[in-house]
């Protein structure tokens, strides 16, 4: 969002720097003589010796993190490890993020309930965790789904997959967070939109799945769209019942993210507090996304399914 608003900014921006504020900002004409020669529009121009950024970029946050990495070619992004305010779970190191064993217990919760201590988790598998700290925490779970991605030495390395909790279910779809993250993912691949949001939606004809998205749509995306969400056997089963129609594309025009935030915020939220969300369980966002339903040119061969 800042740097969206940079180009804004720039002109105003550089001749505070070079003649300073009254808000007590230090006149600094060398480093307004460096940022004329910048472009707002590349903001790896404006910090050309930025070498890594640290930041989210697991879960419904890799999208956000695709597109921050693209603004910046020449540097690192390196995505932070699983860090809760109850706890830090792991971090990045030698490219794994191996659990923060020797800074909490932890314990890992698999679909069936059952639970695992750190020694007896596997390879591929989803868990979510349970923690006990020495603050007081006493078999904590924290609502966080991550998969055993391999092992540093015979510590398990751990990949965020979002929050196990958030779920959208209207007609017993089920619908998570981390499913829909990595439907999107495979859909979008290296075309990576500035922001995405899947949500139930309502109108006259009936009830749906739209993507909302501000980017570059390809024909392929709503027929791959439905087949990935089918994958999920209740939200299939809600498609061959027919209380639910086809998902759909909605391209946003500007201000995606903005919209998502302002909307929350006004409900209550503190912008501060607000993540990234590939999934919300709210239905109306097309009353507040400025847009357009997008359809594409290219003929499905794919059978329709329900009534």
């Amino acid at each position: 969002m800042l740097l969206d608003a940079l180009p804004g900014y720039w002109e105003r921006l550089g001749s505070e720097i070079a003649t300073g504020s009254e808000d007590s900002l230090a006149a600094d004409p060398r480093r307004a003589r460096e940022l004329k020669e910048s472009n707002p529009a590349k903001p790896g121009t404006i910090w050309p010796h930025l070498r890594i950024i640290s930041c989210w970029g697991h879960g419904s946050a890799s999208i956000g993190a695709g597109d921050l990495a693209q603004r910046f070619p020449d540097a690192i992004l390196q995505p932070k490890g699983l860090i809760a305010t109850e706890a830090f779970v792991t971090l990045p190191f030698e490219g794994k993020y191996p659990l923060a064993i020797e800074s909490h217990f932890f314990e890992f919760l698999d679909f069936q309930g059952r639970v695992f201590p750190v020694e007896a988790v596997e390879d591929g598998e989803e868990y979510e965790i349970v923690v006990t700290t020495a603050g007081g925490l006493c078999r904590y779970c924290l609502g966080d789904r991550v998969r055993i991605n391999g092992y540093l030495g015979r510590t398990p390395s751990l990949e965020f997959l979002g929050r196990g909790q958030k779920v959208s279910d209207r007609f017993g779809e089920k619908l998570s967070e981390p499913f829909v993250t990595a439907v999107l993912k495979e859909l979008f691949g290296r075309n990576v939109p500035r922001f995405a949001l899947l949500a139930p939606h309502e109108d006259k004809i009936g009830f749906r799945y739209v993507l909302c998205v501000e980017g570059h749509p390809e024909p392929n995306w709503p027929e791959e769209l439905e087949q990935s969400l089918c994958e999920n056997p209740h939200y299939a089963y809600c498609r061959d019942l027919g209380q639910l129609l086809p998902a759909k594309i909605f391209l946003i025009e500007k201000d995606g993210f903005e919209t998502f935030t302002k909307r929350d915020a006004a409900e209550g939220a503190r912008l501060g507090d607000l993540k990234p969300a590939l999934l919300s369980n709210k239905s109306g966002w097309l009353e507040y996304f400025v847009g357009q339903e997008w359809r594409s040119t290219r003929v499905s061969s794919t059978a329709s399914r329900g009534v």
